[in-house]
């Protein structure tokens, strides 16, 4: 069940980013804290450890994430449970407002996360699929959470998607 949810984010996180172009780089993971990170760009943010063990737990995930390469622009973690599963990835060359002009959305709705430009976005090969993305500017780039849900139809995926959003944009650069 965990390859299949890995597989199917993925898959439609890669049919909703179809066409970015561009080449970011994994950068280095670092443990520094809140206020350090704050200064450091987005090319230091670790997708894996953006969230603290007490928060995957509470969402239900056990255990550290898969990192996740399958597009090179956007290095990821992925966080799978029997219920949902979801994917962090940052892109340092593009923006919320860059993601919301690409023509791959069946649904794109603009926010502000942590006083900064976000929005949440079903991509057109997704609307099926219970799979929905939380975008926040961060660090000079974008950070987003694909929430792709298994056996929690009753979760709204935007909603949780940008709850964790939430939850993980105050420690990351602005």
């Amino acid at each position: 069940m965990r390859m299949l949810s890995r597989n199917v984010v993925a898959v439609c996180a890669g049919a909703a980013l179809l066409g970015a172009a561009g080449c970011g780089t994994g950068g280095e993971t670092t443990n520094a804290p809140a206020s350090t990170q704050q200064n450091i760009g987005l090319g230091q943010v670790d997708p894996c450890t953006v969230l603290t063990p007490e928060e995957l737990s509470s969402l239900g995930f056990e255990g550290p994430g898969q990192k996740q390469e399958g597009i090179s622009s956007e290095p990821g973690c992925a966080f799978d449970s029997l219920e949902f599963g979801i994917t962090i990835s940052k892109n340092e060359e593009k923006s919320v407002e860059e993601y919301g002009k690409q023509d791959s959305w069946a649904k794109f709705d603009q926010t502000q996360v942590d006083g900064r430009p976000a929005a949440t976005g079903v991509s057109k090969n997704a609307t099926q699929a219970d799979v929905c993305t939380a975008l926040v500017d961060a660090g000079g780039g974008v950070v987003l959470v694909d929430v792709s849900l298994l056996r929690a139809k009753e979760m709204d995926e935007c909603g949780e998607a940008l709850k964790i959003a939430e939850k993980i944009a105050p420690r990351l650069p602005k």
